[in-house]
């Protein structure tokens, strides 16, 4: 069983090489590894060059954001299951990939996720994100999985589609929504720290970006034709983040 593993990144060179270390590092070896560069200007490619021979895929040129890099890594990626490992992540352990493979197997699932850690820039621990399983109709009570834990079947992708580019931060919640709670997808929680969350790019960098990111999700249950109550929604999700992103600050 093939696994793809996606990384994007733009100007990430003080963490690209962390990444790429520890998908090299996995000792599952069946793997096919992409990485998706928005032309970065600062050296980051030529870190990512050092490791060509060892990378399946490196294409570097402008994109639309992050999401819009992303889907260019899904039409490209040829494995049963896939996965993204993002600039400024990092796996767990070694063992990450091959754990994931064996519940796979094991469970005969077409969707598997897991817990990560949420870390700061100098990789010191804020918080463990602990997803738990997976309930219908969780989505709009304010829980969703770590989307850096999270890996799917090809299939799964065929069906549900791309990242929609146009919710800014919140893509990949919209994506996960459809999976989880639009189809009958064999789902499984597997109950270990697949990855190390940095905390400080995308919808985590600011206050601005979260309420940018809770907006858009609320666009993404508009679009979906789902209608929740705000005020419960934002008890039950944004405060939480709020209350992470703030001991961040302090760290």
């Amino acid at each position: 069983m093939k696994i793809s593993l996606i990384t994007v990144c733009k100007n990430s060179k003080d963490s690209i090489d962390r990444t790429i270390q520890s998908v090299l590092s996995q000792t599952y070896k069946n793997i096919e590894y992409i990485i998706i560069d928005g032309a970065s200007n600062d050296g980051t490619l030529s870190i990512i060059n050092n490791y060509k021979n060892k990378v399946s895929l490196i294409i570097s040129e402008n994109d639309n954001g992050v999401y819009d890099a992303m889907n260019k890594g899904l039409k490209r990626a040829n494995g049963d299951i896939i996965g993204f490992i993002n600039a400024d992540d990092s796996f767990k352990n070694k063992h990450c990939i091959n754990n994931i493979a064996n519940h796979f197997k094991k469970n005969n699932a077409d969707i598997v996720y897991g817990d990560i850690n949420l870390v700061s820039k100098n990789q010191k621990l804020i918080h463990i994100w602990r997803a738990k399983k997976f309930k219908k109709n969780s989505f709009i009570n304010g829980w969703h999985p770590p989307h850096p834990s999270f890996y799917a079947k090809r299939s799964v992708y065929d069906i549900v589609g791309d990242y929609d580019c146009d919710l800014e931060f919140s893509a990949d919640f919209d994506f996960m929504f459809r999976a989880f709670e639009m189809h009958s997808f064999k789902i499984e929680y597997l109950s270990l720290v697949l990855v190390n969350y940095t905390l400080g790019g995308g919808s985590s960098q600011n206050f601005k970006n979260i309420l940018i990111g809770n907006y858009n999700i609320f666009k993404s249950f508009k679009k979906n034709k789902v209608n929740i109550n705000f005020f419960y929604y934002f008890f039950k999700r944004l405060t939480p983040k709020l209350g992470r992103f703030v001991k961040h600050k302090i760290l």
